[in-house]
C-alpha cells in the first residue's frame, strides 16, 4: 500500500519533478514518433487485417474457455464493483478517458507484463492464452453495459494497434458495434478486430446485456529504424506515473470489490 501513497518532503518533491520532466520528454518523443509513423505506416486504413498475424488464430480458438471464465466472473457479481475505467486513469497520463453514456468498465489483467494478481488469478486460462501474444501496455476485458456507449475519441499513441477479441456479444447482429475512422463494424463473438487506436473511434451496446471484449495493444508493424524508434517509445510508456502504479491500484480495487459487494447485500 505504501507505493500508492505520495512521497512527501524534499525526496517527494524531487520525485515529482523527475516525473514531470520525464512526462514532458515522453510527450515530445510521442509527437516525434507520431510524425515518423505517419510517413512510414504500411497502410492508410484505420482497420488492419487481424488474420494476417499468426498469434490471432490460436487465441481465437480459446474464446470458449475465455468466455467461461468471464461468465463465472460476472456471475460472482464482482465485475460491477471492479474499477470504472476513469477510476484507473484518474485524468493523468498521456491519454484521457473518453466520455461515455452509461457504464463502461475495464478489468485489467496485466500492465506492461506485470500481472494484476487480484484480477489475473480469476482468469488463469486467459492469462495463459495472452502470454503467447505480442501484447504491450495493458491487457484486460472491456465491459460495455446494456444501453451504453463510448463517445468518439482517439488515443494519442499512433505507434500501436488495438486488438479486440469479442467474447460476449449479445443481441442481433449490429446491436453491438464499433466505428473506427468513420467505418462501422459489428462485433462477432470469436472474430478478432484490429485497428489504429489513434484514429477516431466510438462504440455502443444497444442491447439489454453486457458486451465483453478482450483488449490489448500490439506494436504497429513497421520496418527499419522507424520500427526500432517506435518500439523504444512504446517501452517508455511504462515509466509514466499512471502506468507505473497501475497494477497496484488495479489490484487494490479488485480485492476491495468483493468486500464492497458483501456490504451492499
Amino acid at each position: 500500500m505504501e507505493a500508492l501513497t505520495p512521497a512527501r518532503g524534499p525526496a517527494g518533491r524531487g520525485r515529482r519533478a523527475v516525473d514531470l520532466v520525464g512526462g514532458v520528454l515522453l510527450l515530445a518523443a510521442l509527437d516525434a514518433n507520431d510524425a515518423l509513423v505517419r510517413r512510414a505506416r504500411p497502410t492508410g486504413s484505420a482497420w488492419w487485417d487481424a488474420s494476417a498475424h499468426g498469434w490471432v488464430a490460436p487465441l481465437e480458438a480459446q474464446v470458449g474457455t475465455i468466455r467461461g471464465e468471464v461468465e463465472r466472473f460476472l456471475a460472482q457479481r464482482a465485475a460491477p464493483a471492479t474499477t470504472l475505467v476513469n477510476g484507473l486513469d484518474g485524468g493523468r497520463g498521456p491519454s484521457s478517458v473518453p466520455p461515455s453514456d452509461g457504464t463502461w468498465r475495464v478489468v485489467v489483467l496485466s500492465s506492461f507484463g506485470r500481472p494484476v494478481p487480484g484480477n489475473a488469478e480469476r482468469f488463469p486460462a486467459t492469462m495463459a492464452a495472452v502470454a503467447r501474444t505480442p501484447a504491450i501496455a495493458n491487457v484486460g476485458f472491456s465491459i460495455l453495459d446494456p444501453g451504453s456507449r463510448i463517445e468518439e475519441h482517439r488515443d494519442p499513441n499512433r505507434g500501436a494497434l488495438r486488438y479486440q477479441l469479442p467474447v460476449i456479444v449479445p443481441g442481433p447482429p449490429g446491436a453491438c458495434r464499433i466505428s473506427v475512422g468513420g467505418e462501422e463494424r459489428a462485433w462477432e463473438e470469436g472474430r478478432s478486430v484490429l485497428f489504429d487506436l489513434a484514429e477516431p473511434h466510438w462504440a455502443r451496446n444497444d442491447t439489454d446485456q453486457p458486451r465483453v471484449v478482450l483488449v490489448m495493444e500490439v506494436l504497429m508493424p513497421l520496418r527499419g529504424p522507424v520500427a526500432l524508434v517506435n518500439r523504444a517509445v512504446q517501452r517508455a510508456y511504462r515509466r509514466l506515473p499512471t502506468y507505473r502504479a497501475l497494477p497496484e491500484r488495479a489490484d487494490r480495487l479488485a480485492r476491495e470489490a468483493p468486500a464492497r459487494h458483501e456490504g451492499e447485500r
